[in-house]
């Protein structure tokens, strides 16, 4: 899911689901650089922040909306592969 210039995404292949901020760089191209990211355990997923990078990000009030849509993603997808464990 994109919001703004931030985007929640899963890439599968031993990743962890991440936010990464997109920004324009020389010659106008685009890279992207992580902000957070969940682990999973036992429990369930875990947020980690990449250093201080989510509050050196411009504008909390983008990143909080879409901290909460990936987290309940996350906890939705824990419980059907607990289910699927069983």
């Amino acid at each position: 899911m994109k919001y703004r210039d931030l985007e929640f995404r899963q890439l599968g292949e031993g990743r962890k689901p991440e936010i990464v901020c997109w920004k324009v760089g020389a010659n106008d191209e685009w890279f992207c650089y992580t902000l957070c990211w969940w682990d999973r355990d036992k429990e369930g997923y875990n947020l980690e922040f990449i250093g201080s990078r989510p509050f050196e990000y411009d504008d909390i009030g983008t990143l909080w909306p879409l901290l909460e849509y990936a987290d309940k993603v996350l906890q939705a997808q824990f419980e059907l592969e607990k289910k699927n464990e069983s």
